[in-house]
């Protein structure tokens, strides 16, 4: 396990003082590559000197609360498993009284960073990681399963540079803040799963679907021929 200690700054909060969604999903991802640079693989170096790089497959986000604006967190990683070409990784954020507040399990493909193919997972991508215990929690599958409804199509979102990473994709956070535009405001998110499938690019057009099905949230992210770059479903605290 590695974690870092930090708090929620003003930039972090929404209307209500309480740490966004986004916020919480930057800090996990600082998390990992904060855990692989001092284990002695940064992103870059992986990248540079080996033509790898992983990228995210999904995310299971479980939110007991959001911390609010000042109040001190620790965020971890725990790494518990590699198979084939995936990584499978933890992240937990606990409060100042180490209550585990949001758990997250996530999925990770290491990819050859010229061609854009998955690859097995080197030794290089393994470097000083130590795999420890999974996190108790419930593990849902990979692949969101899409409500037996019609998607209606809301907006179309043309991708700018800023939202961009250091593989010249979208930024796995960025999309959740384009999906989040289309979920009421009131509505208090207990779980979010991402589900990414294809890069959106600079100038790539963003097609945004949306449908809702008891108290779950679907929101689709699509290129303009029907193929999907991202799907998540946000479930409603009941």
């Amino acid at each position: 396990m590695f974690t870092y200690q930090t708090e929620v700054k003003y930039s972090q909060i929404d209307s209500d003082a309480l740490m966004t969604i986004t916020a919480m999903v930057d800090d996990i991802q600082n998390c990992s590559t904060m855990h692989v640079a001092k284990r002695g693989m940064p992103t870059m170096k992986l990248r540079e000197e080996y033509n790898q790089a992983w990228i995210l497959n999904s995310w299971q986000i479980v939110i007991d609360r959001r911390p609010s604006l000042g109040e001190k967190i620790d965020v971890s990683t725990i790494p518990y498993e590699f198979k084939g070409g995936c990584g499978f990784r933890n992240f937990l954020i606990e409060d100042e009284n180490k209550e585990k507040i949001v758990k997250v399990n996530s999925v990770w493909t290491l990819i050859n960073a010229e061609t854009g193919f998955p690859m097995r997972v080197s030794d290089a991508a393994k470097t000083g990681i130590e795999l420890d215990e999974k996190l108790d929690m419930e593990y849902l599958p990979r692949k969101i399963d899409l409500p037996d409804t019609q998607f209606e199509k809301k907006d179309i979102i043309k991708v700018r540079r800023y939202q961009l990473d250091t593989n010249n994709h979208v930024n796995n956070a960025r999309y959740i803040d384009m999906a989040l535009d289309y979920i009421p405001e009131e509505a208090d998110i207990a779980m979010l799963r991402v589900q990414y499938n294809l890069p959106a690019r600079k100038n790539d057009n963003i097609v945004v679907k949306t449908a809702k099905e008891k108290n779950a949230y679907y929101v689709l992210l699509e290129n303009e021929q029907g193929e999907l770059f991202v799907s998540l479903e946000f479930t409603e605290r009941i």
